[in-house]
């Protein structure tokens, strides 16, 4: 599972000399149904991927098929309290049955960390400039 959803993923498929620093699995499942602008697709069972790629930027990736995932991407990370993570998002890029698209996004990934550093919430929303909402909600698994 882990290979196929590196090739959905940014910078990660051939054109990417490096391998990412980070991939990290988040098993999981969607608590409420992927929005993709005006549409709602269910997620897909296999969890949650989150990414450092070698240039600084980071990712959370989320499967809504076989071939098709979300990635919320953004370079800018913070930690408002030591149990909270919060990444801004600066794009997304959409992969559906392979076929790639990238928009230009704002907002934001929270997650919720316990204090063995396990996940407990996860989610993310964005933005394009014409006001189209991209998020998920996603509660992983302990």
């Amino acid at each position: 599972m882990r290979l196929a959803l590196l090739l959905l993923l940014p910078g990660v498929a051939l054109a990417q000399p490096a391998p990412p620093r980070l991939v990290m699995a988040i098993p999981g499942e969607c608590v409420t149904p992927l929005r993709l602008g005006a549409q709602e697709v269910p997620c897909a069972p296999t969890g949650a991927v989150y990414s450092v790629l070698e240039d600084g930027r980071a990712f959370v990736a989320i499967p809504f098929g076989p071939r098709s995932a979300v990635n919320f991407v953004g370079t800018r990370d913070r930690q408002p309290t030591p149990d909270t993570y919060a990444l801004s998002l600066d794009y997304l890029r959409v992969v559906s049955d392979g076929a790639a698209r990238e928009l230009r996004v704002s907002g934001e990934c929270q997650a919720r960390l316990g204090r063995n550093g396990a996940w407990l919430d996860l989610g993310c929303a964005a933005r394009t400039a014409d006001g189209a909402l991209y998020a998920v909600r996603f509660r992983p698994r302990a």
